[in-house]
């Protein structure tokens, strides 16, 4: 499943590695199902940044799901959201909503 061409360069600089980490992991688009807690749909236009610019809360769910350290994620994240054109008011709740598991990150 290619990403979308549409998907910016920002949205590209954290999907690609979430998706290698996906593909390495061995897990099929089922299995991130059960550990990420959204549909196989959301999951797969995620996945090939397709169809709108995903929320902080699935992609930090997917993140998670595959255990890679969140580190830098969210501020690539949130450049990316920029580039999609969302406000700073969407990205603030976003990020806001999210209480990492971690309390390091």
């Amino acid at each position: 499943m290619p990403i979308d061409e549409k998907a910016s360069a920002a949205h590209r600089t954290w999907l690609e590695p979430v998706r290698s980490r996906f593909v390495a992991s061995g897990l099929t688009l089922d299995d991130l199902v059960g550990r990420s807690g959204y549909s196989k749909t959301r999951l797969s236009e995620l996945l090939r940044g397709k169809a709108y610019y995903p929320g902080w809360d699935i992609t930090y769910s997917v993140v998670r799901a595959l255990e890679i350290p969140v580190g830098s994620l969210p501020e690539l994240w949130k450049t990316a959201a920029v580039e999609a054109g969302k406000t700073p008011r969407w990205i603030d709740r976003q990020i806001h909503a999210i209480q990492p598991a971690d309390p390091d990150e």
